[in-house]
């Protein structure tokens, strides 16, 4: 046997040991009696964590592990402190304390190894990684009040699906693999539940260096045990769907959105982009076909004047006809451009709306009809009929 195996196994038997230890906690179900009992919303808003700082630590523990290879990586908060100053201004420095906003400052587990090569570190079991990596896929950053200032889990892990007659059995197996048997065993205590955000439960002390998982499973089961004594207090106190479950759990079947969805409508807002920028090509050929014209007319002007073969009132007839049609053309080229224009930015910023076709007015499709048939030079060339019917 290897030493991997080797530690595997020992993994698995404190898991073993520690779930036949507290089989027999009442109180525990009772309280998983009371949470099968609610629907999937009111359980998933006991699972939402609204804390900006809370975010951000995820978040930077979650870059932090990109760069190991293999296994779950563990961390460690440190306590809030405020140094770098001296007399009077540490005096302000102690009572000042940080922003909500902040992140947490934490140490990774260092990498420690025995002479033989092998890696010091604490003893999980394969389903525990495969838990931890579970989990991971299934959470959420949302942005309730301000951006990214919640994280929750996937709306999946609570559907109405029952698993060998127990509700939720998914959601409690992960609980139970991440906290290693120890979910919902002991009540923390008042002064926990207070400064829940950043409470620690007991199991969790225990670990030392923890993951990123078991700091968000922490974080559930403070939520749990407070709403828990709540209900014990009044038993008419509901969760607060409301305020909480409202704004997230929409968001949270919005990211179940599946992905052929996603690709069409991305697909549409190129279309409209080259689109868009095959017009303005269009409207470059014709400033530059306008202006050239508009030099012809000029010079054909100053001959007649030197001439003075054609009379005058020809000359401006000629010049205000072509004037009037190029100003009809462009008055319907800018008319094409504007309704591109404000598509692609619709589309653009609401990307995840279904899309109909984009039709030209019946006004301007009539004109267009009207400046064909009059003969105007350039317009069946320069035109690409087709860029309009996208």
């Amino acid at each position: 046997m290897s030493s991997e195996e080797l530690v595997r196994a020992l993994g698995e038997l404190a898991v073993s040991l520690r779930r036949r230890r507290d089989s027999s906690n009442a109180e525990k179900r009772a309280l998983l009696k009371w949470l099968r009992s609610l629907s999937g919303e009111e359980l998933a808003s006991l699972c939402c964590v609204e804390d900006v700082g809370f975010v951000k630590t995820l978040l930077h523990m979650a870059a932090r592990s990109r760069g190991s290879s293999g296994g779950v990586q563990e961390f460690q908060l440190l306590p809030r402190t405020d140094g770098g100053a001296s007399g009077i201004q540490s005096k302000r420095a102690a009572t000042k304390t940080p922003p909500r906003t902040a992140p947490r400052e934490f140490v990774k587990r260092p990498v420690v190894r025995t002479v033989d090569g092998d890696v010091v570190g604490s003893f999980y079991s394969r389903e525990y990684e495969e838990s931890s990596r579970k989990l991971l896929r299934g959470m959420r950053v949302l942005n309730t009040l301000q951006s990214c200032d919640t994280v929750a889990l996937s709306m999946e892990f609570f559907q109405p699906a029952e698993k060998k007659g127990a509700k939720f059995a998914e959601f409690f197996q992960l609980m139970e693999v991440i906290s290693r048997g120890a979910f919902l065993i002991e009540s923390p205590s008042e002064a926990t539940l207070k400064h829940r955000v950043w409470g620690e439960v007991k199991w969790l002390k225990e670990q030392g260096y923890y993951s990123l998982q078991a700091l968000f499973v922490n974080q559930i089961e403070l939520n749990i045990w407070t709403s828990w004594k709540q209900r014990k207090k009044d038993t008419s106190t509901k969760i607060p769907l409301q305020v909480l479950g409202d704004k997230t759990i929409s968001h949270m079947r919005d990211l179940k959105q599946s992905v052929s969805t996603q690709v069409v409508s991305t697909t549409i807002f190129l279309e409209a982009r080259s689109s868009l920028e095959a017009l303005m090509d269009v409207l470059k050929v014709f400033q530059q076909s306008s202006r050239v014209s508009r030099r012809a007319i000029d010079d054909d002007d100053e001959e007649n004047q030197s001439s003075s073969e054609v009379p005058i009132g020809a000359v401006h007839d000629a010049s205000s006809t072509s004037e009037s049609s190029n100003f009809e053309c462009s008055r319907l080229l800018k008319a094409v451009f504007q309704t591109k224009a404000r598509r692609l930015v619709h589309l653009q910023h609401q990307v995840w709306i279904p899309h109909h076709r984009l039709h030209l007015p019946l006004q301007l499709l009539q004109r267009r009809r009207d400046l064909l048939a009059q003969g105007y030079p350039g317009l069946r060339e320069n035109i690409r009929w087709r860029h309009f019917r996208r």
